[in-house]
């Protein structure tokens, strides 16, 4: 089944995630200081 594996869709969530983190890792380095 080619839609288990879409491309397109996984590099979206990659993008999507790698959002979340580097929004994250600014609060997260106050809270560790």
């Amino acid at each position: 089944n080619d839609d288990f594996y879409n491309p397109k869709e996984s590099t979206e969530k990659l993008n999507e995630l790698v959002v979340y983190i580097a929004e994250s890792l600014p609060a997260l380095q106050k809270e560790a200081e």
